[in-house]
C-alpha cells in the first residue's frame, strides 16, 4: 500500500511537470511565431526602402567611394 501511494504521488508530480512543460512550449511557440512576424515585417520594410531609394543609395555609395579614393 505504501509503495502504491508513493507511486501515485510520483505519477502526479510527473504529470504536473509535464503539463507545465507543455504550457512553456506553447508559450515559446507563440512567441516564436510573433517574432517571425516582426522579423518578416522588418525585412519587407527594408526591401521596400531599398527599392524606393535605390538611386539615392547608389549615388551616396558612389560619392563615398570617390571621396575615399581622393
Amino acid at each position: 500500500a505504501k509503495y502504491q501511494s508513493e507511486l501515485q504521488q510520483y505519477t502526479s508530480e510527473v504529470q504536473a511537470e509535464t503539463v507545465e512543460y507543455q504550457n512553456k512550449i506553447q508559450k515559446q511557440q507563440a512567441l516564436s511565431k510573433e517574432a517571425d512576424k516582426y522579423y518578416n515585417w522588418a525585412k519587407q520594410e527594408i526591401s521596400t526602402y531599398i527599392q524606393n531609394n535605390s538611386k539615392m543609395i547608389a549615388a551616396t555609395m558612389a560619392s563615398r567611394s570617390q571621396s575615399a579614393q581622393a
